[in-house]
C-alpha cells in the first residue's frame, strides 16, 4: 500500500513539475527570451540542485562514476540527442497553445508500448493495446485536427513524444551500465554546456 501511494505521489509530482516547465517555457518563448538564456541558467540550477541531492544521500561517486570508461558513451550520447528536443519544445510552445502541446505529449504511452515491444521484447497483452489505443483516440478527439489548425510544430511535438518513449526504453534496457541518477545527470550536462556556448558567442 505504501509503495502504491508513493507511486501515485510521484506521478502527481511529475505531472505538476512537467506542467510548470511547459508553462514557464511558454511564457519565456513568447516574451522574447532566448532559449540559450533559459536552458543555460535553468540547466545550471538543475545540475547544482541535483548534485546537492546526490551529496545529501551520499551517492555522487556511486551514481556518477561509472564502472567502465565505455559506459559513459551512451548516457552522454543520450544527452546530446536531447539538445534538438529542447529547441523543439521552446519554439513549439511559441507557436502552438500549451493545451495542444500537453495533449500531444500524452501520446507518449502509445509509443512507449511500441518501443517496449520492439526494443525490450516485452510481451504485451491485448488489454494493454486496447487501453493505449483508446487513450490515443481520446487525444485525437480532443485535438480535433483539421487544416485550419495545421502546424508543422504539431508533428515536431509528436516527435518529442516518440523521443521520450524511446528514451525511457533505452534507460530501462541499459540500466546495468548506469543508475537512473547517472543517466539523468549526463542527460542534462550536454545541453547546458551547449547553451553556454551560444550565450558566450552572443555576449
Amino acid at each position: 500500500m505504501k509503495i502504491l501511494l508513493a507511486g501515485i505521489f510521484f506521478v502527481c509530482l511529475n505531472t505538476f513539475t512537467g506542467s510548470s516547465f511547459d508553462a514557464i517555457t511558454k511564457y519565456l518563448s513568447i516574451n522574447n527570451y532566448k532559449w540559450y538564456h533559459y536552458y543555460s541558467i535553468g540547466g545550471t540550477a538543475a545540475i547544482i540542485l541535483f548534485l546537492i541531492f546526490l551529496n545529501f544521500i551520499g551517492g555522487i561517486k556511486k551514481h556518477l562514476i561509472l564502472q567502465q570508461p565505455n559506459h559513459y558513451f551512451l548516457p552522454i550520447l543520450r544527452g546530446f540527442t536531447f539538445i534538438p528536443v529542447l529547441l523543439i519544445v521552446f519554439f513549439s510552445l511559441k507557436y502552438i497553445p500549451i493545451n495542444i502541446f500537453t495533449m500531444l505529449l500524452m501520446t507518449s504511452p502509445f509509443f512507449l508500448l511500441i518501443c517496449a515491444k520492439f526494443v525490450l521484447n516485452e510481451k504485451l497483452n491485448f488489454t494493454s493495446w486496447i487501453a493505449i489505443i483508446i487513450g490515443f483516440s481520446g487525444v485525437i478527439i480532443v485535438l480535433r485536427p483539421n487544416m485550419s489548425n495545421f502546424n508543422v510544430f504539431l508533428f515536431l511535438v509528436i516527435f518529442v513524444a516518440i523521443y521520450n518513449a524511446f528514451n525511457f526504453t533505452i534507460v530501462s534496457k541499459y540500466s546495468h551500465i548506469a543508475t537512473s541518477y547517472g543517466f539523468t545527470f549526463y542527460h542534462y550536462v550536454p545541453f547546458t554546456l551547449f547553451s553556454y556556448v551560444f550565450l558566450y558567442l552572443i555576449l
